[in-house]
């Protein structure tokens, strides 16, 4: 079955801000501008999608509850670290970051508009690093264990879990527990790892049949080099110069150098908007069947740019084809194919 063609996408004449035409740069621009203050071009595109309706989940350093561009988002919080199970002080700054990246709501910067990329989109927050960033397995696998149990009381409880996380050696115990997640149908992004081309994808990044693995790419739409590369790496996206909201400062926001663990948020924010406008077009039977990892994954493939490597999986991936091949359309294809 021939997968349904994308429309026309309109061409500048030559180059797009002197950027030459089906480069990486060219393929990369769109999800780069959504992660820096040009943002506003592709929302505007976007809208009205913001990810109202979903939930991510993320699992961090905690979160500076406090500052603008969470008021009104926050769904739970846990702290699996510290003696109040509400206390979920940031006291590094990354896991602000990390959230106000997937699904800050709209704020300025220096006069300029700044969100997330799903900034209609609740958070969960879990607190799993203590003050040192330490990674533990055990707190590891008791807050996806937490996660896990409160499905039992709220089917829809999240849609989407970030990690930008790694734990040094594979554990069965929290490979199990993101497994029964997928199946429940959390879409689970992780962070490939910062180790570049020396070893391979981190745990648990590099469970392929679970989460989406993800690297980093610069404003060049390049993989960047200290992005780790390996075969279940699935996308890259903008994980240079990133813009996020400060942990220790309620209205303030800065650059953050870069990672993988900035380029994952951004994708689970692109999920959010995806299932929204799934969520709008399908009943609730069609509408299960898409929200699930093999689904989702195979919606993504269809707006990123490249034929498959160990260097860049897909390749970078573009918001905009939202509108030019309809997320509906990959599925049913998909359906089609499988019967």
């Amino acid at each position: 079955l021939p997968l349904p063609q994308p429309l026309p996408e309109p061409q500048p004449d030559g180059n797009s801000n002197g950027i030459l035409l089906n480069t990486p740069a060219y393929k990369a621009k769109d999800f780069w501008d959504l992660q820096k203050l040009n943002r506003l071009r592709v929302l505007q595109k976007l809208q009205p999608l913001d990810g109202t309706g979903l939930t991510i989940a993320v699992l961090d350093s905690g979160i500076n509850v406090s500052h603008n561009c969470f008021k009104d988002k926050i769904k739970a919080v846990h702290s699996f670290v510290d003696l109040n199970p509400a206390d979920v002080t940031d006291s590094d700054g990354h896991g602000t970051a990390c959230a106000g990246i997937a699904a800050g709501a709209n704020d300025k910067v220096d006069g300029t508009d700044w969100s997330g990329v799903a900034p209609g989109a609740k958070i969960v927050v879990y607190k799993i690093l203590n003050s040192r960033n330490d990674v533990v397995s055990g707190i590891i696998k008791k807050a996806l264990q937490f996660l896990l149990k409160q499905f039992e009381h709220d089917p829809n409880y999240v849609d989407v879990l970030s990690i930008s996380f790694s734990i040094k050696e594979r554990n069965e115990e929290i490979a199990t527990t993101i497994r029964k997640l997928k199946e429940l149908g959390v879409i689970i992004v992780c962070a490939a790892g910062n180790s570049g081309r020396t070893s391979d994808i981190v745990f648990p990044a590099c469970l392929k049949e679970s989460v989406l693995c993800i690297g980093a790419h610069g404003a060049f739409g390049e993989t960047s080099s200290f992005s780790s590369r390996g075969q279940a790496l699935d996308f890259i996206a903008p994980g240079e110069s990133i813009w996020g909201p400060m942990h220790d400062n309620n209205t303030m926001y800065k650059f953050f150098e870069g990672g993988t663990s900035f380029a994952s948020p951004p994708v689970a924010g692109l999920i959010c908007l995806i299932l929204q406008h799934l969520k709008q077009i399908f009943n609730n039977d069609e509408y299960k069947v898409a929200h699930n990892f093999e689904m989702m994954k195979e919606i993504l493939k269809a707006y990123a740019s490249d034929t498959y490597s160990e260097n860049q999986g897909f390749g970078p991936l573009n918001p905009l084809k939202i509108l030019q091949t309809p997320p509906e359309s990959v599925v049913r294809y998909q359906i089609m194919k499988r019967q």
